[in-house]
């Protein structure tokens, strides 16, 4: 689902920007489809850029249970796939889908500041894109989701994808290296 801030700047090409995202969005649901398909063990999957105009903020999380404490990762890219920023934090959460919930919520608010008007969020939680998409209500992460939602209006577009897990091996990797120490926290 993609919002368009209605109180922003009226751009010129909004509508074909609109068009091309909804194609982009249409092709995503259809992948989804595809993969739960799929009964091969293959886990190859590439990055696949934002619509043009738009960034791809990649976030995960990484929880250890014991502690209840998570680290999220978040990579902000190009649409030619061009590092623009990234970051690792950790927090405490209760459970796995409150930490993802989280470094959906956290890498929203990074974007935001840094001034990004339109933007494509991936993560490779699908009940939590679900949910921010308006399509389900998960009452855990519910507080959380009502804050993403409120976010909408700092940008001129957002739009929340899925991915499958392989592809978003990299952000995982971020959050998993800062639970052990092992990363800066942005760069």
């Amino acid at each position: 689902m993609l919002y368009y801030n209605m109180n922003g700047p009226n751009q010129y090409g909004l509508g074909q920007q609109f068009n091309v995202f909804q194609e982009y969005l249409t092709a995503n649901k259809e992948e989804c489809k595809q993969v739960r398909r799929q009964q091969s063990g293959s886990d190859h999957t590439t990055w696949r850029p934002p619509p043009e105009g738009f960034y791809k903020a990649n976030v995960d999380a990484s929880w250890v249970n014991h502690l209840q404490q998570a680290s999220m990762g978040l990579i902000l890219r190009d649409q030619q796939g061009d590092l623009k920023f990234g970051e690792a934090r950790r927090y405490w959460a209760p459970t796995v889908l409150i930490a993802e919930a989280i470094a959906l919520r956290e890498g929203i608010i990074t974007a935001a500041s840094l001034g990004i008007p339109k933007i494509i969020v991936e993560s490779d939680n699908l009940s939590l894109i679900k949910a921010c998409r308006k399509e389900i209500q998960v009452l855990e992460i519910l507080p959380i989701v009502k804050d993403i939602q409120q976010l909408r209006d700092q940008f001129q577009a957002i739009g929340f994808t899925w991915t499958r897990r392989a592809s978003n091996k990299a952000t995982h990797m971020v959050a998993k290296l800062d639970q052990e120490n092992n990363l800066a926290s942005r760069w």
